[in-house]
């Protein structure tokens, strides 16, 4: 389960979290590369359950994970913590959410690519 992900036509931001919520719960995730391309893989295999899902598109916030080196937030120079950076989606903030993003897609059986491109 694969395809590539554009904003009007150009490739979405590198470590972009693609996240595929079906209504049963089952989620499927993956993350762009600098071209828009993303694999995705449930729970840990690249078999994702046939059914229709609700597409969500969100910026990796590296501070954001629990084993984030604490080290980036402090600034040696002055001793001071610094602020964790937080990455802003180009696209509509709509996309951050398959609830609001309004992006549907079916996975069928056998090798699925879906190509999207986000209109706004």
């Amino acid at each position: 389960m694969s395809g590539t992900i554009k904003h009007k036509g150009e490739a979405i931001a590198e470590n972009t979290v693609v996240t595929f919520l079906g209504d049963d719960g089952v989620a499927a995730t993956g993350m762009t590369d600098g071209t828009g391309h993303y694999t995705l893989k449930f729970d840990k295999s690249p078999k994702i359950p046939v059914g229709s899902y609700k597409l969500s598109f969100t910026p990796y916030n590296p501070g954001d994970s629990v084993s984030a080196d604490p080290a980036q937030f402090f600034d040696k120079k002055t001793g001071k913590t610094l602020p964790p950076v937080v990455v802003k989606p180009k696209f509509d903030t709509k996309y951050t959410n398959p609830s609001t993003s309004g992006v549907t897609r079916d996975v069928n059986e056998g090798n699925n690519e879906i190509n999207i491109d986000l209109p706004d």
